[in-house]
C-alpha cells in the first residue's frame, strides 16, 4: 500500500519541479494519502435517530457519523436493549463506562473483541451520545464528564482543543481528553475483569446539538485494534446538517433510546441501503482488509433489526 502511495506521489510531483520542491510536494502528498487511508476502516455515513414520546416513534436527527467497520451490526446496543439476541438485557457495565455508570445523552454503545492471548478475547468499546444545547450547557456537560472520570481514573488529562478531519481532510474543532487507569472490561465469556486501559473522549457543540464520542480499550489489546488511532477520524466525520428545534424540552438527551441506519457507501456490493429509522446497523463487510488481524466480533452473524426500533 505504501508503495502505491509513493508511486502516486511521484506521478503527482514530477511535472516542473526542482529537487527540493519535488521532495516537499512528495512528502505532503504522501502524508495526505496516508491520512485518507484511515477512513477506509469506517463505514459510510450512518444517520442517527432517536425514539421519542410514549409511542417511541423514531425521530430522525440531522446528524450522521461514519462508524468503525470493526464493529459489526450485532455489536451495537442501547440501554435496556437485548444483548446479542440472548433475550437478556444488556449489562450496564457494557452500556456505559463502568467507572461512570452513565454517559451524556447515550445513543448507542459498541462492543467487540480482540485477542489478548491464546484464544482469550477481551472487549473494547465505543460510545456515542447526543444532547440538545437548549437542555444542557456544553461547558457543564464537559466539566461533569471529566470530573466523574477523574474521580475514578487518576491519570486523567485536561480538556484540550483538537482539529478532527473528515474523509476530505476538512477540519472541525473538537474538545478532547484522555484518561488511563484500571477499569472493568469483559471477556468473550462475559466475565468482567479489572485491568489497565485507556478512555478517550471527543465532544463538540454544533447547531444546537452536543455530540459526545468516546472509545475505551484495555492495554492488553491496544496494539491489536486501530480504534484508538482512528477515534479522531470518526469524530471528524460527524456532520450536523440542520439546527436543533427551538422550544423547551424535558431532560437533556435526545439519544438515550436512539437508533441508527446506514446510508453506507462502503457496504459490500449488493447490500441495499436501509431507510433512516429502521434501527439497523451497517452490514458486516466480510472482505474488509482494513481491520487489523484479531480485531472484531467473534463471528459474523446474520443481520438483525434493533429490538428498540
Amino acid at each position: 500500500m505504501i508503495e502505491r502511495l509513493a508511486l502516486a506521489a511521484v506521478i503527482i510531483a514530477l511535472p516542473g519541479c526542482g529537487l527540493s520542491d519535488y521532495e516537499s510536494r512528495m512528502t505532503a502528498t504522501l502524508k495526505e494519502l496516508q491520512e485518507k487511508t484511515r477512513y477506509e476502516s469506517l463505514y459510510g455515513p450512518t444517520a442517527i435517530d432517536a425514539l421519542v414520546g410514549e409511542d417511541a416513534e423514531p425521530v430522525a436527527l440531522p446528524i450522521t457519523i461514519r462508524l468503525p467497520k470493526a464493529f459489526k451490526q450485532d455489536d451495537w446496543f442501547r440501554p435496556g436493549s437485548e444483548y446479542r439476541n440472548r433475550r437478556e438485557t444488556v449489562d450496564p457495565r457494557v452500556s456505559y463506562p463502568p467507572f461512570l455508570g452513565e454517559f451524556p445523552g447515550l445513543n448507542r454503545t459498541g462492543e467487540t473483541y480482540a485477542e489478548a492471548g491464546d484464544r482469550y478475547f477481551l472487549a473494547y468499546y465505543c460510545y456515542l451520545g447526543v444532547l440538545e444545547s437548549r437542555a444542557a450547557k456544553f461547558e457543564a456537560v464537559l466539566a461533569d464528564l471529566r470530573k466523574k472520570t477523574a474521580a475514578k481514573l487518576k491519570d486523567t488529562g485536561p480538556w484540550q482543543e483538537v482539529e478532527c478531519r473528515d474523509d476530505r481532510l476538512q477540519p472541525t474543532t473538537w474538545r478532547t481528553f484522555e484518561a488511563k487507569g484500571t477499569q472493568t472490561f469483559a471477556d468473550r465469556s462475559d466475565r468482567f475483569t479489572e485491568m489497565p486501559g485507556t478512555f478517550r473522549v471527543f465532544a463538540r457543540e454544533d447547531r444546537g446539538y452536543i455530540v459526545v464520542w468516546a472509545v475505551r480499550v484495555p492495554d492488553a489489546v491496544a496494539e491489536k485494534t486501530s480504534l484508538l488511532d482512528i477515534a479522531d477520524a470518526v469524530a471528524g466525520t460527524v456532520k450536523v446538517t440542520a439546527a436543533a428545534p427551538d422550544g423547551g424540552g424535558q431532560g437533556s438527551g435526545v439519544g438515550g433510546r436512539g437508533s441508527a441506519s446506514p446510508t453506507n457507501a462502503d457496504a459490500p456490493a449488493g447490500a441495499a441501503d436501509k431507510p433512516a429509522g429502521d434501527g439497523s446497523i451497517a452490514p458486516a463487510d466480510k472482505s474488509d482488509e482494513n481491520v487489523p488481524a484479531g480485531e472484531g466480533s467473534p463471528a459474523d452473524e446474520p443481520a438483525v433489526t434493533d429490538p428498540q426500533a
